[in-house]
């Protein structure tokens, strides 16, 4: 009989524990949650703070600086936005990511829709620390094509890709068919282009970033997927 009780005394322990596990464990996610609520909120009061002084300017620099700059927020924003809505809070459906950024800047900056675009990513989910710097560069990239790449009205075609190379290669590439990048550019172009700060998002998931212009300009980054 003793042991019995102390049997059946372990057993309601036992369950007792399980159940405070699992409230903490929803407590936890929910507080996560929560989180991505909150950051999205805040980024997007920015970007409508940012939308409000664009009214008040009148350079052309100043305003295609700033809107360059609440580009890069709604990229952030994009996948806490994301975190938020789904069952998984930590990993970024890429696909959904890179599609959701096109479709952004093209309504920005192509409303005659006269680029065409050709999407191929392969199905994988990233962490934040690498999904954030990738959409960086993309939105980098992007910018930079659709501002740039294709003067005077003159239509165009871009290709995005995420593939898998082996293992946990991954490897990010956008090329256009543009102007291309003239012979001689200074490091002050480079930098106004955002090449400088693509290398250092690059470096930051210990990727290699390569850019060669050559009947348009291609951009490749190549990294290695999180694991941990």
């Amino acid at each position: 009989m003793h042991y019995t009780s102390q049997a059946a005394l372990f057993a309601a322990e036992k369950e007792g524990l399980s159940q405070r596990i699992g409230t903490l464990e929803h407590e936890k996610e929910w507080l996560e949650q929560e989180i991505h609520h909150r950051v999205k909120n805040n980024l997007q009061i920015v970007m409508s703070l940012l939308n409000s002084q664009l009214a008040y300017l009148i350079s052309n620099t100043a305003i295609a600086a700033l809107q360059n700059f609440q580009n890069r927020i709604h990229s952030m924003s994009l996948i806490h936005q994301k975190l938020f809505e789904t069952q998984t809070l930590s990993c970024v459906d890429m696909s959904w990511y890179i599609c959701e950024i096109i479709s952004y800047l093209r309504k920005t900056y192509d409303n005659g829709n006269r680029i065409n675009f050709t999407v191929n990513t392969a199905p994988v989910q990233l962490d934040v620390s690498q999904a954030v710097p990738l959409g960086l560069i993309l939105n980098e990239a992007l910018s930079n094509t659709l501002l740039h790449a294709f003067p005077n009205g003159k239509p165009g075609q871009v290709n995005v890709a995420l593939e898998q190379r082996d293992g946990k290669n991954y490897l990010l590439r956008i090329q256009d068919n543009g102007l291309g990048l003239p012979l001689h550019e200074t490091p002050e172009h480079y930098e106004k282009l955002g090449f400088s700060l693509m290398k250092g998002l690059a470096e930051q998931m210990d990727g290699k970033f390569h850019i060669t212009s050559a009947s348009g300009v291609r951009i490749t980054i190549e990294f290695i997927k999180n694991t941990d």
